[in-house]
């Protein structure tokens, strides 16, 4: 169990914050004699409570939207100063063997609620998870080992019973003679209901969903480890990704190790969401315009890690990520009606968009109707950072360590409403370029020291 009480009442935090928050849980467990099966469970309990506005938050955040329109299981309460919930989960599964397998199914109701004690970013959910594996061990005349796994089906529903995720996958993986080993994933993921995509307005259609996924790594036992990953997939709404993935890990004796994995990958999404405006004329999405865009997205980064032993009582840890990633929305456009994954595009389906000259756009939703224009600023982003650290451990005595911490941090974000000279920038990736700005920032050092005594060592 676990509690949080807070003094707020009265400050500029009492809207935002619970003034107490508890949960607490029991869980069981049971392995057949021979360990061979296994029967796991658990229920806990939420109970926050707050001031009218903290508590009306809560049933808003995405955790749960409880203001959806067309939803008849919730419903924000405007004078409730508490909110209360449950989770529970049960699974049965086989856990030796070469044949191995789970069967497990969760209920986060609405109203569960433990961020003030930790993280879930979910509640309203029913899931059910399928997991079954065969597994060869035994080396052969072309394969020391190989495994086959398939999930699914796996499903979410929501308490008012509307299937908001579904999917099957499986993966094949196969390791050499000579320890080099690859695998292959796929997964399908049909149309199902969204009750996200709006961010608390009515429920929506999710596109269907065809990924592949592609790894090698050669043998891991070298001083020199190479491994590859390659990510690709589309939707039946537009939307596709891809994702290369290479990490190359190197040990120098019993001193030096070093890691190196650059990853790039780009983008697009048929519909992001990008505002709301309220028009009691859109009736077909309940008197609120939900504004949205394609969104074209490329992102590289190099994550490089290096550990160093001068000697068994002092070591040094260093990393370092550049980090880029840019955002070039399209041509905005809002939904159509609920229960779809139809779009009305601004200048081209209905209305107008113009832009405004000071980095937004004026949209007119119905040209000569009755219905009011509005503005919406570019959302176009280009991020740059450099991220580092460095420790150095040193044991200056059994037990009583000292470390000494130096932390860099470099970030140069601009958007669509910062338009530097006359050639677009935000949104457009161009490598040269974005490396050059991510060190035009003036860096912030935070230097640290701690001391671990041991009094009897």
């Amino acid at each position: 169990s676990s509690a949080v009480n807070r003094n707020v009442s009265g400050t500029i935090l009492a809207d935002r914050l619970h003034t107490s928050a508890y949960s607490a849980g029991v869980d069981f467990a049971h392995e057949s004699q021979d360990r061979v099966w296994l029967f796991t469970s658990l229920l806990s309990g939420s109970y926050v409570a707050g001031e009218v506005d903290a508590i009306t938050r809560t049933q808003e955040s995405s955790t749960r939207y409880y203001q959806r329109p067309d939803a008849d299981h919730v419903e924000v309460d405007p004078a409730a100063t508490s909110l209360s919930g449950f989770y529970a989960m049960a699974y049965a599964g086989k856990q030796a063997g070469n044949f191995t397998m789970r069967n497990g199914i969760a209920f986060v109701s609405p109203g569960y609620e433990v961020n003030d004690l930790g993280f879930h970013s979910d509640a309203d959910r029913v899931l059910l998870d399928t997991h079954y594996q065969y597994t060869q061990p035994e080396p052969g005349p072309f394969l020391r080992s190989w495994r086959v796994i398939l999930g699914g089906p796996n499903a979410i529903w929501n308490f008012a019973g509307d299937r908001t995720y579904t999917n099957i996958n499986t993966i094949g993986s196969v390791e050499f003679l000579n320890y080099w080993g690859t695998s292959v994933r796929v997964l399908y993921a049909p149309r199902t209901d969204d009750d996200r995509l709006t961010r608390g307005g009515p429920l929506a259609r999710s596109p269907s969903e065809f990924s592949r996924n592609f790894s090698v790594h050669s043998d891991r036992r070298r001083a020199v480890v190479a491994r590859g990953n390659y990510t690709w997939g589309s939707d039946d709404g537009g939307g596709w990704s891809r994702n290369v993935r290479f990490n190359l890990g190197a040990r120098f004796g019993e001193t030096l190790q070093v890691d190196v994995g650059p990853s790039y990958s780009w983008s697009r999404t048929a519909a992001q969401y990008v505002t709301k405006v309220d028009d009691l004329l859109a009736e077909a999405t309940y008197g609120t315009r939900y504004v949205f865009a394609g969104i074209d997205r490329t992102t590289l980064s190099l994550e490089t890690r290096v550990n160093l032993t001068f000697s068994p009582t002092l070591s040094l840890q260093a990393y370092l990520e550049p980090f880029i990633s840019t955002g070039d929305y399209g041509a905005l456009k809002e939904f159509r009606s609920a229960g779809t994954f139809d779009f009305l595009t601004y200048g081209a389906d209905i209305g107008s968009a113009e832009p405004d000259g000071e980095g937004g756009y004026d949209i007119d939703p119905d040209g000569d109707g009755p219905a009011a224009a509005f503005l919406v600023s570019d959302r176009d982003f280009s991020y740059r950072s450099l991220l580092g650290n460095a420790v150095l451990r040193w044991e200056w005595r059994p037990g009583s360590t000292l470390f000494f911490v130096w932390q860099q941090r470099r970030v140069n974000a601009i958007n669509g409403q910062e338009p530097f000279g006359t050639q677009p920038r935000a949104g457009t990736f161009n490598l040269g370029r974005d490396v050059g700005d991510m060190f035009e920032v003036a860096p912030d050092n935070i230097f640290m020291i701690k001391v671990n005594y041991w009094l009897n060592p």
